[in-house]
């Protein structure tokens, strides 16, 4: 028998998030293993700070966040934990700026990650 989470859209948020990056691991691993092809330094750092970044906010968004789905904005704010990055952000708003780094870098990473492939011929592109 399925047992649902208390609070389902985390996670919801948590297995699309690890679904991503378990993709994008193996879409880079088929490039570099299978098929030889070079990874460079910037796509390198992309994919190791969209790790970094997203794990950040999975970590804020189940560990730091208090949400209460459905009551009022006064009782939430009376419930909110207290600001853990630089004494501004709580664990909620951690979430949102850890997030959206995330998703720059993941579409960065994809927007960049065939840039050496751009000279290489049609017939012979590895199809995958």
């Amino acid at each position: 028998m399925a047992v649902r989470p208390a609070n389902f859209t985390v996670y919801l948020m948590t297995v699309f998030v690890v679904n991503m990056m378990i993709y994008l691991t193996h879409y880079i691993l088929l490039k570099t293993v299978q098929h030889h092809e070079e990874i460079r330094t910037l796509q390198g750092v992309c994919y190791a700070g969209a790790v970094v970044t997203w794990s950040l906010a999975l970590y804020n968004l189940i560990f730091e966040t208090s949400i209460a789905p459905g009551i009022a904005p006064a009782l939430s704010r009376e419930g909110a934990k207290p600001c853990i990055v630089m004494e501004m952000l709580d664990g909620h708003d951690a979430w949102h700026f850890f997030s959206a780094l995330g998703m720059f870098l993941v579409n960065f990473l994809v927007l960049i990650l065939d840039d050496c492939q751009a000279f290489t011929q049609t017939g012979h592109l590895a199809v995958f």
